[in-house]
């Protein structure tokens, strides 16, 4: 009697395992996506705020209407819950009724070097 060997319906276990390493590739791909998202996020979001902190500063240097005096000035804001540091450099430009406003502003919560936004502004006599 010849038996004959019946194959059985499904998988193997090496198209199984073939399944289980590609799932695998694609979650840690979505992983790290994921993560660049949030952290994105977070970027974007102190930017913001980093930004209007430095618009608030140039908007009160034109309500004023005080002439600036060359030179650089500093505090700090709290906006968001967030205490940020400010500076403000007053420059000369070729047009002698006309100053340039540069303010920086860096947040206290980061350690960082380089400001989180730089903004230039112009105020006329």
């Amino acid at each position: 009697m010849l038996y004959k060997l019946k194959r059985s319906a499904g998988f193997s276990l090496i198209e199984v395992m073939v399944a289980l390493l590609i799932v695998a590739i694609s979650l840690g791909g979505v992983t790290y996506t994921v993560g660049n998202v949030a952290r994105n996020e977070t970027v974007i979001g102190e930017k913001t705020f980093a930004r209007w902190v430095a618009m608030n500063q140039i908007a009160k240097a034109q309500i004023e209407r005080t002439w600036p005096s060359i030179g650089t000035s500093n505090g700090d804001e709290t906006l968001a819950g967030i205490v940020w540091k400010w500076e403000q450099k007053a420059l000369n430009t070729a047009d002698e009724n006309v100053r340039k406003i540069e303010v920086s502003v860096w947040s206290t919560v980061s350690d960082q070097e380089n400001p989180s936004v730089t903004l230039t502004g112009f105020l006329a006599k």
